[in-house]
Formats: structure tokens, C-alpha cells, sequence
């Protein structure tokens, strides 16, 4: 009989938070299911993580973190999507080579794999010449996934300019088994300049002729929740491996406390777990939670709408405020109203996002609708307004609003701003 080898996974993310994430969560599950996983994560990210996280530098048998300078500036603010890919491309994968020529020397007794984000697809070219088996996890609606598996299709028949960057915003019928959808909202269009859409379309194309090929692409998402969408591209050839949602076990399961080292946070601010104390103090489904993820940004006047239109709901608010939330800086209120709202107000930079959703006062959730978020919110049943801020944001929230039902739009006049009266509704 064969000896059986013990799997040992290297996991290698796109270098942004809103990535990161599930690919810590899918690192645990490798983990309880018997592998070991090695994190490659960049020395930026690392830190930042392990100063608001302790356990990141305390690597066990099972999960070690291997750190790789990213070459950016520390004054950067590793938000550029361009700069991003050229780390993972350049700087990452090489390292990656390296890393994984040494561990098939050093364990001998191991079954190497790897599993990469597909926005960090050029690790499995070091995968195929290694001929390691190798997997890509999608962090993404899967809506978003049929999209651009389909762009070939989508572009010979111009229902997608060449480019990517549409002409005239409309609204299209892309896939039959999907809702229409306004041009300006394809994800790789809405928020960002036409330069940019250019070079994340190539990007995206690049990337998706690497992930079409695989036997094993995995999704942060459950077959009943997006049951369309996921048969559709299976009848297309699709490989679709459903695996989520990352949510740990004792929160689907409604218990009061995590297991021992289940609940381990990943973020890159240090989270206040105070405000659960407060939010302890609240009505049953009274609290209105405010976050808008770790890249949104907000100006002034949006700020200011937005306090207001919370402040006229008389309802207890949590809202999370980052340090850099308004243009890259703190964010400012309208005269008086910390003051005025300071009985029924909880201000943080950061919070424990899964346990404040799971509390049973927390009645709604004010979202910018990045997946991760939206995946917390159906897991633990609360409604959502929904305030997207780019990308495939948009399509999330047409999923949240029109298909699943579960959560309203938060409608924005000409400036992008959501006047207070409809905050207030």
C-alpha cells in the first residue's frame, strides 16, 4: 500500500485586505481538515496585520506566515490595483519559485499544492513547472466569475467593446441566466478612470485564459445561494467548487462563544471589541451598522449626509470609521453632532464585523457591499442598505437588492451623495 503523504499548501493572495481575508479563512479550513499551510503574504501587509493581530507572529506547526518584500516605498498606500499586480507578477512569483523548490528538498515526505487567488494567477505557472497540483479561489460574487469566464464570447459579439470600455452606458442583457446589467457597472468599469479599465481589462483577461484551464477553481459562496448562476457555468465547462461561506462554525450554528484559537481576526486595524459591550446595552434590532470595508472613501459632504440622515432616525448607530475614510484622512461631522448623538452613537475605527452582525440588537447594515461583507450579512441574517463604491460592488448590490431581496438601495443624487432624507427612511 502506498504511504500516504501529508498535504501542504501554500496559499498565495492578491495583496489587498478585501483578499486576504478569505484566504486566511480558507487557510484555517485547510488546516482543521489535516494540512499544513504556508502564507505567503508581503512584508507590508504582514506587519500591518500583526500589529492589530497577535497570533500572526506566533507561527505554529500547522500555519506559518513566509514574508516577501513587496519593493513599494513605505509611503505608499498599496491601494493602486496597478502597483498591486505588478507585486504579484514581479515580485511575488519569483519568490514563489524559490519557495517552492526549497520545500520539495526540505520535505520530501509532503504533498506540495498550491492555491492562489485568481487575481494572483501567475503563481500557478509556478505550480505547472514545478508540477505541483494547484487550485484559485475566486473572492467574488460568482456573478461576477460567469462574466468574465464569458468574456470571449461577450467581446466576439460586441456585447463588450474590445477594450472593455464601453461608449454609451445602457442597460445589457449580458448572460441569459443573469439579471440585465448597466454598462457603467461592469466591474472593472465603475470607479475608476478610463486608463485604468483599459489595463484591468487586459488584466482580467490575462488571468481568467490561466483560471479557465483549472480542475479546481473555489468560490466563498454556498450552491443555494447563487443555484443559477453556479449550474449555468457548470453546463458551460465551468469548474465551480463551492466552499463557503467563511464563516465560523459556532456563529452559523448560533453560539454564544468561538471554540479555543477558531476565531482569529485578519484585519489591518486593531479591532474594538468594546462596542460589543455597548451594542450588549441595546434594543433587540435596533442598532443600524455603518462600515464601508478597508478601501472605500468618502468626501466631505457625503460624511456630513450621511450623519445626518443617522441622527434623524433617532436609532442607536455603530459606524465604523477608519482613520483614513474621508479623501485619505479622518472624517468630519457636521457641527454638534457627536454631542448630540453621543447616548445613542458608538464610534470605531475597526470592529469585530461577524460578531457585531450575529448580535440579535443589530437590526440593519449600512454597506459599501464588497463581497466579503455581503457573505457576512446573508450568514447572519441581516438586512442591508446598500451604498456601493466600485468595482464589482455594483453587481453585488443588484444581487442584494433585485435577486435575493435582502437589503434596499441606497439611491445617490448627481454629486454621489445620499441626502439625509433618505438615510432617514
Amino acid at each position: 500500500m502506498a504511504e500516504c503523504r501529508r498535504p501542504h499548501a501554500i496559499l498565495v493572495p492578491f495583496p489587498a485586505q478585501g483578499h486576504i481575508n478569505p484566504m486566511i479563512c480558507l487557510a484555517h479550513k485547510l488546516v482543521d481538515e489535516g494540512f499544513v499551510v504556508t502564507f505567503l503574504n508581503t512584508d507590508y501587509n504582514n506587519s500591518r496585520m500583526a500589529q492589530a493581530n497577535t497570533w500572526i507572529s506566533e507561527n505554529g506547526t500547522n500555519f506559518r506566515f513566509v514574508v516577501v518584500p513587496d519593493g513599494l516605498p513605505a509611503s505608499d498606500t498599496r491601494t493602486d490595483i496597478a502597483k498591486l499586480c505588478h507585486v504579484t507578477e514581479n515580485v511575488i512569483v519569483p519568490f514563489l519559485d524559490k519557495l517552492v523548490s526549497q520545500m520539495k528538498e526540505d520535505e520530501e515526505d509532503a504533498e506540495i499544492c498550491l492555491v492562489s487567488d485568481t487575481m494572483a494567477s501567475t503563481a500557478l505557472d509556478v505550480a505547472k513547472r514545478h508540477r505541483i497540483p494547484m487550485a484559485a479561489l475566486w473572492t467574488s460574487l460568482t456573478a461576477t466569475y460567469a462574466i468574465v469566464y464569458n468574456l470571449p464570447a461577450l467581446v466576439s459579439t460586441s456585447a463588450v467593446p474590445s477594450d472593455g470600455v464601453p461608449t454609451d452606458f445602457k442597460i445589457v442583457k449580458y448572460l441569459p441566466f443573469m439579471p440585465p446589467l448597466y454598462s457603467a457597472h461592469l466591474p472593472w468599469v465603475q470607479g475608476f478612470t478610463e486608463a485604468q479599465q483599459e489595463f484591468i481589462f487586459r488584466f482580467i483577461n490575462r488571468y481568467m485564459e490561466r483560471v479557465r484551464e483549472l480542475k479546481w477553481v473555489l468560490f466563498n459562496t454556498f450552491h443555494d445561494l447563487e443555484a443559477t448562476v453556479i449550474e449555468a457555468l457548470l453546463s458551460q465547462g465551468a469548474s465551480i467548487c463551492s466552499v463557503g461561506p467563511f464563516i465560523p462554525s459556532h456563529l452559523l450554528n448560533g453560539d454564544d462563544q468561538p471554540e479555543p484559537t477558531k476565531e482569529k481576526t485578519t484585519g489591518f486595524w486593531s479591532e474594538e471589541s468594546e462596542c460589543l459591550e455597548w451594542i450588549d446595552r441595546q434594543s433587540p434590532r435596533s442598532v443600524i451598522y455603518v462600515s464601508f470595508g478597508s478601501l472605500a472613501v468618502l468626501n466631505e459632504a457625503q460624511v456630513v449626509e450621511l450623519a445626518l440622515g443617522l441622527e434623524a432616525t433617532e436609532r442607536p448607530f455603530l459606524w465604523v470609521l477608519r482613520s483614513d475614510l474621508m479623501d485619505g484622512t479622518s472624517a468630519v461631522f457636521p457641527p454638534g453632532f457627536v454631542e448630540r448623538t453621543k447616548n445613542r452613537g458608538c464610534f470605531v475605527s475597526w470592529c469585530p464585523q461577524l460578531r457585531v452582525l450575529s448580535h440579535p440588537s443589530v437590526g440593519c447594515f449600512i454597506t459599501h457591499c464588497g463581497w466579503n461583507s455581503v457573505v457576512d450579512s446573508i450568514s447572519m441574517g441581516v438586512l442591508m442598505l446598500c451604498w456601493p463604491y466600485f468595482g464589482d460592488q455594483f453587481l453585488n448590490r443588484d444581487y442584494v437588492v433585485e435577486v435575493w431581496r435582502v437589503g434596499l438601495p441606497l439611491n445617490a443624487n448627481r454629486d454621489g451623495i445620499i441626502e439625509k432624507n433618505r438615510n432617514s427612511k
